[in-house]
This record gives C-alpha cells, sequence and structure tokens, in this order.
C-alpha cells in the first residue's frame, strides 16, 4: 500500500483511547510514528476520555503539523473504554483499523510492516504479542503477572488461530470492512468484556482471530497487585452485561454467570481464603498459586456485586 493509495483517506488509522495517562503519552505516539514506512499513509487517532490530568496539554504539544504521522485528537466527557474506542472509530478515515491502549507501544521497527503484510495475505483479525518489558518488573507481583501475561501465548506459532475468546482490542490489526458496522456496545459503561463481546460477534459472522508472533507489543505500565484485583473485581461486574446481551450457555460458561459456575464458586470459597491469606501475610511475597487466587476472588466478588 503506498501514501495516498486510498485518495485523501490514510491506509491505517491507529486508535487509542486514553484516560489519565499523560506520563505514557509522549514515549508511546513516539514508538507509533517509528514504525510507519514511509511508503505508508498513517494517522494517530487519541481520543481523551475525560482526563483530569496533564493529557490535553501533553496531546496539544504532540500535535505538530509537520509531522509525517498526524495525530488526531478527539476529547470527550468521562465514558468509558467502549464509549472512547467508538468515538475513535468514527473519527478513523483508515482502511486498516490498528487498535493500541493507551499503555502499550510496538517493541519492533517491523511491527506495522508485518500487521500489513498479514492482511495482505489473509484479511481478518491480526493479534499482536503482549510483552512486558523489563522495566516494568520491579515486585514480586509484577513478575507473577508478566509470567502469567505472557504464557498465554508462549507456545502459539505464527498465525495460530485464537478462537472467539482471541479478539484483543488493545492489541490488534483489522480491515475496517470486516467491521461492517459493528460498534462496541453502549451498555458497557466501565472495565471489562467489552472487547471479547464485539469480538464474539465478529466470530459469529466467520472473522477470524489469529496469532501475529513477530509483532510484538510492550504493555509499558507497571501493574501493582491492589489495582489489578479492583480490574478483575471491574470486570466480575461487567461480566453480568456480557451474559444480558448473549443469553446464551456459552457466554454464562466462559463469563462465570452460569448457576452451575456460581454455584461451584461458592463451594470453592475463593473470597473468604483470599481474605485469609491477605489477612496473614504482611509485606511477604505470595506463590503464584496464591496471586492466582487472589485475582479470582477479585472477579467473583465482582460478579457477587453485579448480579441482577
Amino acid at each position: 500500500m503506498s501514501r495516498g493509495a486510498y485518495g485523501d483517506r490514510p491506509d491505517v488509522s491507529v486508535i487509542v483511547p486514553t484516560y489519565q495517562r499523560a506520563r505514557l503519552l509522549p514515549a508511546a505516539i513516539a514508538a507509533w510514528r517509528a514504525v510507519v514506512p514511509a511508503s505508508v499513509g498513517a494517522e494517530i487517532v487519541v481520543v481523551d476520555d475525560g482526563s483530569t490530568d496533564d493529557t490535553p496539554a501533553v496531546l496539544a504539544a504532540l500535535d505538530r503539523p509537520d509531522e509525517p504521522v498526524p495525530l488526531r485528537v478527539i476529547r470527550q466527557a468521562n465514558g468509558g473504554l467502549a464509549s472512547a474506542r467508538n468515538r475513535g472509530l468514527d473519527a478513523a478515515r483508515g482502511r486498516l483499523l490498528v487498535f493500541a491502549d493507551d499503555d502499550m507501544a510496538p517493541r519492533a521497527p517491523d511491527f506495522l510492516s508485518r500487521h500489513l503484510a498479514a492482511q495482505a495475505a489473509a484479511p481478518g483479525a491480526w493479534v499482536s504479542r503482549l510483552v512486558v518489558p523489563d522495566g516494568c518488573v520491579a515486585t514480586p507481583f509484577q513478575a507473577y503477572w508478566r509470567r502469567r501475561l505472557e504464557a498465554g501465548t508462549a507456545r502459539l506459532g505464527e498465525g495460530a488461530a485464537l478462537g472467539k475468546g482471541g479478539f484483543w482490542f488493545a492489541t490488534l490489526s483489522l480491515p475496517r470492512e470486516l467491521l461492517a458496522g459493528e460498534r462496541f456496545d453502549a451498555a458497557f459503561t466501565g472495565y471489562g468484556w467489552e472487547e471479547h463481546e464485539l469480538g464474539y460477534r465478529l466470530h459469529r459472522r466467520g472473522v477470524r482471530a489469529r496469532f501475529l508472533r513477530g509483532a510484538e507489543i510492550e504493555h509499558r505500565d507497571a501493574v501493582d497487585f491492589d489495582s489489578m484485583r479492583e480490574k478483575y473485581r471491574r470486570m466480575g461486574r461487567a461480566a453480568w452485561t456480557f451474559a444480558r446481551l448473549h443469553p446464551v450457555p456459552e457466554v454464562a460458561l466462559w463469563t462465570g454467570t452460569h448457576p452451575v459456575s456460581l454455584a461451584l464458586r461458592r463451594l470453592a470459597r475463593h473470597e473468604a481464603r483470599a481474605a485469609r491469606l491477605l489477612a496473614g501475610r504482611g509485606t511477604a511475597a505470595l506463590t503464584d498459586a496464591q496471586y492466582a487466587l487472589c485475582l479470582e476472588a477479585a472477579y467473583g466478588r465482582g460478579l457477587r456485586e453485579g448480579r441482577p
């Protein structure tokens, strides 16, 4: 694809929703600009979802008219990730859409070239390999999180099919025509499950997600144990939105909202076990199994709190 091949439309639109991440944006935008080949027309569409930090000023400074890869900034009242991604979709002009979160940036200079080549060979949802850089691993929990995150794709080869659960819209490229007007559902106003719900719809329509192992993207925001537990709790609440939109057994089992799943959780007593563990640990690090238990307990709490 060459610059201008689609008239005034760029070939590629990188869509980045952001909220309260001013400190990460300069490096992320620079990384995206650095991976655009000279022969490709691209734009970066950033949707500021009502940030109250320095995000507006930072984006204004990055929006320079002399940049070959322009930055288009949209600001909206805080509406959540689904809302912000939809605003980005509305504004994006590219034929190929590349989705990324504000705490992620491509690692290799051929990142976008790999996505373009994969799309030319087999149009679909091509999912990048998510990695955690060493600079984001300073605590026992962060080391556990990297092992957990990277283990999910460690054995997958280039082009591996990911199934209906493989649509990670923080890391994928997708031709606009394959969306066919589909959007993130407005029922998702918080964190969790909105990308999987859209992926579920796309998968039912025949769009397939594949793994692009060679295209690595870094998760550059160091996670912490407490904030990750809160994310899992919010995901548990959001599971009911997914289940309500698709009241079928496979979604209920997938999200843990199925009556059998809920009964097994009660028997397992994850929340009580995690509470005892946390009460007695002090400042000691946990094992991988104990960290996993605490995250599972947080998700279960969200399920309990969000149940209709």
